[in-house]
């Protein structure tokens, strides 16, 4: 079983797509600034030799409260909220490690997750939100302790929110982040 928390840091795109008479007629993007995201994170893994298969719940906090339409500028600002302080973030994922590196003290493993999320936001386009999933991947590197194991772990998100009615050609939204996860690893057994 894994406790991990952590920083991340990364931002929210809303592509808003291109007119159906020609793909390079984007109508533009809005998003956010760089910010932070704080996760919490307990993730459950059944190992098997080498390789570890389990299942991840991820709770983000990213701190943003407006989005940045294409058309803002610094004379002509043109914002929006999406919250009021904080997005919220529920991630539900499988997840896979593989054991690329095993010495007595010390692993190193890649992991990938794939998942659906849930988020709290007051986008004006919430209520067209369809599908919502999640992909992750990064390195795992473990440390062997006493009684349990220190994990650290550079990691990269992507979340994506495809709508429900697709207005125009290729309409999502992208929230992207990047971090370093920190925690403890032992076993349940």
């Amino acid at each position: 079983m894994d406790v991990v928390s952590g920083v991340e840091s990364g931002w929210w795109v809303y592509n808003k797509g291109s007119t159906e008479e020609s793909v390079s007629n984007n109508l533009g993007w809005d998003r956010t600034h760089h910010r932070v995201f704080l996760p919490l994170e307990i993730g459950i893994y059944y190992q098997i030799h080498r390789y570890k298969i389990g299942l991840g719940l991820n709770h983000s906090w990213f701190f943003e409260n407006t989005m940045l339409s294409s058309k803002d500028s610094y004379f002509f600002p043109d914002r929006y909220p999406v919250s009021d302080n904080t997005i919220k973030i529920l991630k539900l994922s499988l997840q896979g490690e593989f054991d690329l590196v095993q010495k007595q003290v010390f692993s190193l493993s890649p992991i990938i997750k794939f998942g659906f999320f849930k988020i709290d936001t007051n986008h004006p386009e919430k209520d067209n939100f369809g599908r919502k999933t999640s992909f992750a991947f990064g390195i795992t590197n473990q440390i062997r302790l006493s009684k349990m194991d220190l994990i650290l772990r550079p990691i990269f998100y992507l979340l994506t929110i495809s709508p429900k009615v697709e207005k125009v050609y290729n309409e999502k939204h992208n929230i992207y982040s990047i971090g370093l996860n920190i925690g403890l690893r032992f076993p349940l057994f």
